[in-house]
């Protein structure tokens, strides 16, 4: 018997390391598949897909189970994948428990938490580290942008890059860093400018900024473990940006009706003068939307701090013998 991770990409698969640690440690023996060219018949075997991994291709095992590295499934992956083929879903957080039983009210629910934030809620604050590896300006507040998947690979979702960035650089901004999305295919935008930083611990700077600019991203709740003020920009209120890329209006009002407005700062429109008055706004009353960032991840993270365990601890629970 063998416990098989299934991911669509290495960088999908390294969060599914620590986990696949963890169970070789108890005796359990795992296997990485990745990409696109492959198929699993075994039926004495646990199949663990992430992300974008295909179920179809899983022929025959003993069970399926979906675990997710982000917050993709409250974005896509419930409403859209064939999630509702997979016998248990290791949960991250209540908001996705609620959305996955509205979009697949059959499959089996682990409620695991989110692994891979173990380890930003472990670090301690890094901004000296930052302010010397990069120079920066001991007296300024530190700004980290994180944009997510370009609007090459990915136009309607995330329009926000080749806009947003020349208007940041232009804001006089001593350290303003931008940490790209690992996966984007920004071909030479990026190339030359000096304050962009690729192939980083994007959990380093969580952990010693002073203010969090993002857009669709992950990071923005992986934020709120730290309190980090927010700016939201590409207006992420509620589900609107992925309204015409993977929900149809039957899906949309159901998540709106659970949880409300996805606000954890202020929802600014591209304009210059709008982004430099909510940078300003932030830093001075960093915690005005703090009751936001709290309520969010109060119910977006499980067993925030012991999160890695709980879900070993939820796969073990199904080889011998959960049933729900």
């Amino acid at each position: 018997m063998k416990i098989k991770f299934a991911s669509s990409s290495t960088w999908h698969d390294k969060f599914l390391v620590p986990i696949a640690k963890e169970l070789d440690k108890l005796g359990y023996i795992t296997e990485q598949i990745r990409g696109s060219h492959w198929e699993i018949d075994s039926p004495d075997d646990y199949v663990i897909l992430s992300y974008h991994a295909d179920v179809n291709k899983v022929k025959n095992c003993k069970y399926k189970l979906f675990i997710e590295h982000a917050i993709s499934p409250i974005k896509s992956c419930y409403a859209h994948l064939p999630i509702g083929n997979v016998d248990y879903a290791l949960v991250q957080g209540e908001v996705f428990s609620k959305w996955l039983t509205f979009c697949h009210p059959n499959v089996k629910q682990i409620k695991c938490g989110w692994h891979r934030i173990e380890k930003l809620y472990n670090m301690k604050n890094t901004k000296n580290e930052i302010i010397k590896k990069h120079n920066l300006n001991p007296k300024k507040p530190i700004i980290v942008y994180c944009p997510t998947w370009d609007n090459v690979s990915h136009p309607i979702l995330c329009g926000t890059m080749e806009k947003a960035y020349p208007i940041l650089n232009t804001l006089g901004l001593d350290n303003l860093l931008v940490l790209p999305h690992p996966s984007c295919q920004y071909g030479n935008f990026y190339k030359n400018e000096k304050n962009v930083f690729r192939n980083e611990d994007i959990y380093e700077y969580l952990a010693g900024c002073d203010l969090v600019i993002g857009d669709t991203s992950s990071v923005l709740i992986e934020s709120t473990v730290k309190n980090k003020p927010i700016i939201q920009l590409n207006k992420w209120n509620s589900l609107e940006p992925f309204r015409t890329w993977y929900y149809n209006s039957k899906k949309v009002e159901p998540y709106k009706e659970l949880f409300g407005i996805l606000q954890l700062g202020q929802i600014v429109k591209l304009n210059k003068k709008e982004i430099l008055f909510a940078i300003d706004f932030a830093l001075s009353n960093p915690d005005f939307f703090k009751s936001n960032r709290e309520y969010w991840k109060a119910i977006s993270l499980y067993n925030l701090g012991n999160s890695l365990k709980t879900t070993v601890d939820g796969i073990v629970k199904v080889i011998k013998g959960y049933n729900g």
